[in-house]
């Protein structure tokens, strides 16, 4: 038992020494950091990263929307919202507005593929705005009283900002569900008048196909070059 009690004398000696060289580790760190300029310094750093890394996104965010961004004049914005809502309206055009959609593109000829798909991206919501105003238009004709959905106003609002749409085609949108609400009659084409009710809203909403829908956003925002097929798109 004695010869057991010597052996761990040192051992329980070192385990003590250990302990004790540890606390007054851990108790110089803690005075260190309870000192009011290391503090001070520890918040200055942190600072200096925080800027730092502020400024490094901020730097690569502006090259990565310069790479993208496409500079197109306030009429030519219009155009091409005129022609994507045209062709998401009546796919059938896709071939008449494909072409137009292009004369206005092919101005730029410096455009990049990562730019055209940043344009695309940006835009793909604007075709899903005749859904929406069918949408709203089926309410409209439920509760008798104009109606518009925060995602349809959100959308207007967005790409007015943006100049793909005029405040004359707002305001025009809102006089159209106006006059369903009151059940009157809306000017279609070759001089035609035409009452819209909640059953053909309803064929309308069937007739519907967002995958048809993404096929023409993929047709339209393909050059020719690239996509013999596009033009033939309408067909």
């Amino acid at each position: 038992m004695s010869e057991i009690l010597s052996f761990l004398s040192p051992v329980v000696f070192m385990v003590h020494m250990e302990k004790h060289q540890k606390s007054k580790i851990s108790s110089f760190a803690f005075s260190k950091t309870d000192d009011p300029s290391t503090k001070k310094y520890f918040f200055i750093i942190i600072s200096v990263l925080v800027v730092i890394s502020i400024i490094s996104f901020t730097a690569w965010n502006k090259a990565r929307v310069e790479l993208t961004e496409i500079h197109i004049s306030s009429e030519d914005k219009q155009r091409l919202g005129e022609l994507v809502l045209k062709v998401a309206s009546n796919p059938r055009d896709l071939k008449k507005v494909y072409n137009g959609f292009w004369n206005v593109l092919d101005k730029y000829s410096s455009l990049s593929a990562s730019q055209l798909s940043h344009l695309k991206e940006n835009m793909r919501e604007l075709f899903y705005l005749p859904k929406l105003f069918l949408e709203d238009a089926g309410n409209t004709v439920k509760n008798q009283s104009p109606f518009k959905s925060i995602e349809r106003d959100r959308l207007e609002k967005y790409f007015l900002q943006e100049g793909f749409l005029t405040e004359q085609q707002v305001e025009d949108d809102k006089e159209t569900m106006k006059l369903i609400a009151l059940k009157k009659p809306l000017k279609a084409s070759h001089g035609l008048e035409i009452i819209i009710e909640e059953k053909r809203i309803g064929e309308m909403l069937q007739n519907w196909n967002d995958k048809e829908i993404e096929k023409i956003i993929d047709r339209l925002f393909t050059p020719l070059k690239d996509s013999p097929t596009a033009e033939a798109g309408g067909k």
